[in-house]
C-alpha cells in the first residue's frame, strides 16, 4: 500500500466525515485519497463489487480492504506510528469485524447523520475525487 489508497466512505455519516477529515490532517506523505462510495469514482472502480459495505473501503492498487481490514490498511497507509496498529491483527478477523460491523450498524444512532454531504475544506478538497 506504500503507492497510496482511495478510502470510499459514506458521505452521510458523521463518524465517516470525521475520519476522513482527521486521515486527511495525518497524512503526513500525501498518500491517501477520498471518494465518496456514491461518487462517480465509486461507480467506476468498485462496480464488479456489489456486495460491499456502506461504512469504509480502501482500494489500494488492485486489493480492495472492508471492514476491519480496512482500517488497519489505512493505518499501514499513513505509516510512522501509526504501524503499531499491526497488533490489533492479532486478534482474529472475525471478532474484528464483528467489533467494526456493530459500531457501523449503529454510526447513525451514535454520531449523526447529514442529509447532504458538508463542504470539506480547502485542504481536503484537492483530495477528494469525483
Amino acid at each position: 500500500m506504500d503507492e497510496g489508497a482511495i478510502v470510499f466512505f459514506d458521505e452521510h455519516c458523521v463518524l465517516c466525515n470525521r475520519v476522513v477529515r482527521f486521515l486527511s490532517s495525518i497524512d503526513a506523505h500525501d498518500r491517501l485519497r477520498f471518494a465518496s462510495l456514491t461518487s462517480e469514482t465509486a461507480d467506476r472502480m468498485l462496480r464488479v463489487h456489489p456486495d460491499l459495505p456502506d461504512s469504509v473501503v480502501v482500494l489500494a492498487g488492485a486489493q480492495i480492504a472492508t471492514r476491519s481490514e480496512a482500517i488497519l490498511s489505512l493505518a499501514r497507509a499513513l505509516g510512522g506510528i501509526w504501524r503499531v496498529t499491526e497488533v490489533i491483527r492479532l486478534v482474529p478477523r472475525r471478532w474484528r469485524d464483528r467489533a467494526y460491523d456493530a459500531i457501523a450498524r449503529r454510526r447513525y444512532r451514535w454520531f449523526g447523520r447529514y442529509e447532504q454531504c458538508p463542504a470539506p475544506s480547502l485542504q481536503l478538497r484537492t483530495k477528494i475525487l469525483p
